[in-house]
């Protein structure tokens, strides 16, 4: 938090520092010579309209003379006279033009001292330097009037930006010098710098490809460097004449703006940490051609020129997914927006600018202010970038050299674990050969019977104790049972609990005499049984037990419960008849049930009343996940619940499907109440009925 708050507070302070010294360079100026303005006097003709009688111009629009042509295309001659005062005869004069689009040319009493740019039909722009001339003073009269003409090709635009003046040469040279400096050579040096910025950051996404921003930043600073080359065309004479100026200008003021408006909108996205969807994709990609288009097949400069305003509304609409993208964050409060819009602040306050400069007061001789504001916003983010990068990378130091002692320390402690381990596990491994030993000493292991049986036994456990449990029982020789059963879990636990088991099962079958071979006798003695080992807690599970004697037996079962969240608690009286017959007549003495509604509630109030009667039944919440709240454990506080082994490894959404499977799988009954055939509940029904599995459903 602090460090992003000392990261703002340094980028303001280096804007608000470079925005003064700006102003104070700007403010700087020599003592004014002696000049010859052309503050009036104007006059104008154009052989468009066949007539080359000058007539009298406002100034004014000497900055806009394309709108003197109905098409805005054209030549259009401006004329002014001037007298020479007494101190600056016989001095090396100059004339200062300023900035002149499209081309020019010069003449004093006729006589042609220069022009800038080129004329039709090889068209160009000087850019957006000043333009001064030498005066010889052969063409100047020392004495009379002197005659201005300047001869100026309107194609679309059409002006001279500057205020003409005529004054001591280096005057005219300095002033001129000054003017292209702010409009021409600035935009030069920025241009060169950002694409070595550009070609910095390219490199730094090329080392972190997860870094969207440094791509979208590097592409800003290329294209943006295309931009800016008419505002620096003037330094560099070798691009005048490559290509068409209508060519030049597609390229740089169309098409290089739109893609710029483009990846400064995705830049904000990534930024702020939005993704775009599909839909968003394909809306931004569609308006970018479509402005590519529209620039493309623009025919003459003149339509360029008119047009072009109106196909930045597409350059709008796809800054507008940017504009909400701000908006979003500053209502999710993010924390990366204040810095996104202090980076924009620049460009955002000059368009603001140049709306009231351009377009209100049509202050045509001032400069388009917003170049210079984006010129600042790459700055800023230049700043921006490079103090996130900064910071990363001395957390990134911090953290390696904080990992680099924690693993030192771990290694050290892993290194000491591992000897209490090997230490513990010698110590396991003796304890284990003992229980073992322990184990199969109350396993029989050899049995003779005289009454036709012949019995071999192998026994091999997964791991040194079992919970599988097996006995036989002998009367006088002979074999009269035998029992198999199985303990949930595996290990020492499980092992103990067979050890207890096998005592308590051989109470009843010598505890109690058998006189004669009914069904009803076998019956009770395994129920005694049950009963008896009903207490070990809910570990035990008998698989079968089977009276070879009596040539009967029963399987002990277990029930589930699937039913609607919105069952009726009048159901409670049926199913309480319903689990009483199950516990009766069937054998049934293990139950599990789930947690979710009302269904799975009313179960659970019952198999507690039931417990109290029948106290050989076992019953077990079974649980989807670990409690976590404090009033889950309320409901259930003196409830058995159990968490399925292998539960904890499901995602969380699929968990009760998971532990449902479970429960049907433990299961040979399943009562539900099923009123309708869809939801999870009937999905369970159903697939019980598939594995042939005794479904009662009780709302049928």
């Amino acid at each position: 938090m602090f460090g992003r708050r000392n990261a703002v507070q340094k980028i303001t302070i280096l804007l608000v520092l470079g925005t003064v010294c700006t102003l104070l360079f700007s403010g700087c100026a020599r003592n004014q010579s002696e000049r010859i303005t052309f503050e009036n006097g104007w006059t104008w003709a154009s052989p468009y309209f066949q007539n080359t009688d000058f007539t009298p111009l406002e100034t004014s629009k000497v900055h806009n003379l394309s709108k003197l042509l109905p098409e805005r295309k054209g030549y259009v001659w401006i004329q002014n006279s001037f007298t020479i005062p007494q101190s600056m005869q016989n001095q090396t004069l100059g004339l200062y033009i300023g900035n002149v689009e499209i081309a020019c040319s010069i003449h004093i009493n006729g006589v042609e001292i220069g022009n800038c740019g080129r004329f039709p039909p090889n068209e160009y722009s000087q850019g957006t330097g000043a333009s001064y001339f030498h005066i010889p003073q052969s063409c100047l009269r020392m004495t009379g009037t002197n005659e201005l003409i300047i001869k100026v090709w309107c194609n679309g635009g059409g002006n001279i930006r500057g205020m003409p003046f005529i004054g001591l040469y280096d005057d005219v040279y300095i002033t001129a010098r000054k003017f292209s400096y702010t409009h021409s050579t600035m935009n030069l040096v920025f241009s060169d710098a950002i694409i070595l910025i550009g070609f910095f950051y390219l490199f730094l996404f090329i080392r972190r490809t997860t870094e969207k921003e440094y791509l979208y930043y590097s592409l800003m600073c290329f294209v943006s460097s295309v931009y800016l080359f008419p505002f620096c065309i003037s330094e560099l004479p070798w691009l005048v004449g490559v290509g068409t100026l209508l060519s030049f200008r597609k390229l740089t003021m169309g098409i290089a703006a739109f893609i710029d408006v483009y990846l400064a909108t995705s830049f904000i996205r990534v930024f702020l940490k939005f993704e775009d969807s599909i839909y968003v994709k394909v809306v931004r990609i569609a308006l970018l051609v479509a402005a590519l288009i529209n620039t493309v097949t623009l025919q003459d400069l003149r339509t360029f020129s008119l047009l072009l305003p109106v196909i930045f509304g597409f350059a709008f609409f796809q800054l507008s997914f940017g504009i909400w993208s701000v908006i979003q964050a500053l209502l999710e409060n993010r924390k990366e927006v204040i810095l996104l819009l202090i980076g924009f602040a620049p460009v955002i306050i000059c368009v603001f600018i140049d709306l009231f400069v351009h377009v209100v007061f049509e202050m045509t001789t001032m400069p388009f202010f917003t170049i210079y504001g984006w010129q600042a916003s790459i700055t800023a983010f230049l700043l921006i970038l490079a103090e996130r990068y900064t910071q990363a990378r001395r957390q990134a130091e911090f953290l390696s050299e904080k990992l680099e002692i924690e693993v030192d320390q771990r290694t050290k402690a892993l290194a000491e674990a591992n000897s209490r381990l090997e230490t513990e596990h010698a110590q396991n491994v003796r304890d284990m050969d003992l229980a073992t030993h322990v184990q199969r000493s109350f396993y029989p292991q050899e049995v003779s019977v005289k009454n036709g049986w012949e019995i071999a036994i192998y026994f091999k456990p997964l791991s040194g104790v079992s919970g599988d449990l097996y006995d036989f029982y002998v009367f006088n020789d002979k074999l009269s049972g035998l029992g198999l059963f199985d303990v949930s879990g595996h290990g020492i636990a499980a092992g103990l609990v067979t050890m207890l088991a096998i005592v308590l099962l051989q109470l009843p079958w010598y505890s109690i005499h058998i006189p004669s071979p009914t069904i009803n006798r076998n019956l009770s003695l395994s129920k005694f049984a049950i009963n008896r080992v009903g207490y070990i807690a809910n570990h035990f599970k008998i698989s079968y037990t089977y009276d070879i004697s009596h040539k009967g037996g029963i399987y002990m079962s277990a029930c589930t419960f699937f039913g609607h969240r919105d069952c009726p608690i009048a159901i409670a009286p049926l199913l309480h008849k319903t689990l009483i017959e199950l516990i009766e007549k069937h054998g049934v003495n293990t139950f599990y049930v789930g947690r979710q509604g009302a269904f799975d509630s009313i179960v659970h109030s019952v198999l507690r009343e039931l417990r109290l009667i029948y106290p050989n039944i076992s019953y077990s919440i079974v649980l989807e996940r670990i409690p976590i709240k404090p009033k889950e454990f309320d409901i259930y506080y003196f409830s058995n619940t159990i968490l399925p082994e292998g539960i904890e490894a499901i995602p969380p959404r699929y968990a009760i499907n998971w532990r449902n499977s479970w429960m049907l799988k433990q299961s040979d009954y399943v009562i539900s109440y099923i009123s309708h055939n869809y939801g999870g509940a009937a999905k369970f029904v159903k697939m019980a009925e598939q594995q042939k599995k005794i479904v009662i459903n009780l709302a049928k």
